[in-house]
């Protein structure tokens, strides 16, 4: 059964909610889509939320399709969950139910970055032989309420579409786990991972109960196996056509927003990895599944670098409405990457006043070493650091007390030392070490010249006597 593509706007956040979805007006209801995160580069929405996450004031405050999904058969009917007097959703949701059970109530396809993957189950054979990976998150993005079943977002993909004729090694280890016929099992190799991106349909299996969140079918699954600039490790497939298991009718197409007048159908998905400069590919063995026979994906496959954002893959598949039912094509496989990273810089100079002083100073950036026992001037050079936030401190060395110290820490860093780092950045921190004793006798100096003058003595008699009080008594 062919399909009417579902067009679609996206709910946007900035400062305020534009809810629109179907493109109607009104304030936001709990299931219209926000798009906290922008877009992939597909131009699906890329880690976004449920509304009523921003409505209550934090992502904690969970969606719960219970307040306002239409009971029994009622949520049949995709204008029951947009329209009525209890709308859940702005979007013209659409409903796809099997002979026995569903519905499932579906939005639109978004791109989701897990920072860990869990596994779930594997549903009977019989069934819908799904393989159900959770996908979770820290910050609890596109989670439901109802933590007893909707603790994460699920993601599934039908054994008998995808991995059941995968040819490329994880895959097959995951698939030899989840039969018992491995030493290892799907938990310990998912739970092992480093995350995962996945493209998937944003809808509610409304088969159990008021509906658990998920992402089915999964088009578009990268799980990253090793995160290692030397060895960085992601199994992956792709797909634009496949069920919604058991509890379904019809199988569901992913139509590209930005084909640009190119007829081909290719998806994007990146590979996250900020300081990202180049790359050279130490591994790859990707395939092509369709019409019984897997071979190699050739061009149908590529992956380049997007300079501070990652490895861009693209997959080029046919055009879903022309593929048959039972014959659908996948692209499978593995790739191992050797980064070239684009570091921070960060350099860290440091001044003791006097300059003269005998003071020696260890500098410190996320409490490790970074120069030790330096005096001032100095400069500890460039310094690569990571991506993200960090801390400059230091600790007095070689018997130097840092308490007889006034410390101030200026130029890039934050007075507390803090300092945040983007890919490409280059930084100057400045530490200044201003003795006290120094300080003081200095102060007394400049006090002493005042009083002179008050006195009536002249200015050059008064110079004299606060230089040679700086000269005797301040060093």
């Amino acid at each position: 059964m062919k399909r009417k593509r579902n067009v679609f706007c996206v709910v946007l956040a900035a400062v305020l909610i534009s809810v629109s979805l179907s493109c109607n007006s009104g304030p936001p209801l709990p299931l219209d889509v926000v798009s906290t995160g922008g877009f992939d580069d597909n131009g699906f929405a890329l880690d976004p939320t449920w509304a009523s996450q921003i409505l209550q004031g934090s992502v904690f405050s969970l969606a719960n399709p219970a307040a306002c999904a239409p009971s029994g058969s009622a949520q049949d009917d995709p204008k029951n969950w947009y329209s009525g007097p209890n709308p859940c959703t702005h979007f013209h949701v659409t409903t796809n139910r099997g002979f026995w059970c569903g519905p499932h109530v579906n939005w639109f396809p978004v791109t989701y970055q897990a920072d860990a993957v869990a596994w779930e189950s594997h549903s009977a054979e019989d069934a819908d032989d799904d393989y159900n990976i959770d996908l979770l998150r820290k910050d609890y993005r596109l989670y439901g309420a109802d933590k007893a079943v909707t603790a994460q977002v699920y993601s599934e993909f039908d054994a008998d579409e995808t991995i059941d004729h995968f040819q490329t090694a994880w895959w097959r280890l995951l698939h030899s786990a989840v039969d018992g016929k491995s030493r290892a099992t799907p938990d310990s190799l998912l739970a092992s991972s480093k995350g995962a991106v996945a493209i998937g349909l944003l809808g509610l299996d409304a088969a159990h109960g008021s509906g658990s969140v998920e992402l089915h079918p999964i088009y578009v699954l990268a799980i990253h196996i090793n995160d290692d600039p030397n060895d960085d490790h992601w199994a992956f497939f792709a797909r634009n056509k496949a069920d919604e298991g058991y509890c379904s009718s019809h199988k569901e197409g992913l139509y590209p927003l930005t084909r640009g007048g190119d007829p081909s159908y290719t998806y994007k998905l990146l590979l996250p990895r900020a300081d990202a400069n180049s790359f050279t590919v130490v591994k790859k063995d990707v395939k092509m599944f369709g019409k019984g026979n897997s071979t190699d994906a050739g061009s149908a496959f590529s992956a380049g670098v997007v300079f501070n954002r990652g490895a861009l893959l693209r997959f080029t598949l046919p055009n879903p409405d022309q593929q048959e039912d039972s014959d659908e094509w996948v692209i499978e496989g593995e790739i191992e990457l050797a980064w070239v990273l684009n570091h921070p810089q960060l350099t860290i100079t440091i001044t003791t006043v006097p300059a003269l002083d005998p003071g020696r100073f260890n500098v410190l950036v996320d409490g490790a070493v970074v120069a030790a026992n330096v005096p001032g001037v100095s400069t500890t050079g460039p310094q690569p650091s990571g991506v993200g936030a960090h801390k400059v401190s230091e600790q007095g060395s070689a018997g130097t007390d840092l308490s007889n110290y006034s410390v101030v820490i200026g130029g890039d860093c934050k007075a507390d030392g803090s300092i945040t780092l983007a890919a490409g950045d280059f930084k100057t921190c400045n530490i200044t070490n201003t003795n006290k004793a120094w300080l003081s006798c200095t102060k007394m100096c400049q006090q002493a010249y005042q009083d002179c003058l008050d006195s009536g003595l002249g200015a050059q008699k008064c110079s004299e006597g606060r230089n040679n009080c700086l000269r005797g008594g301040c060093r």
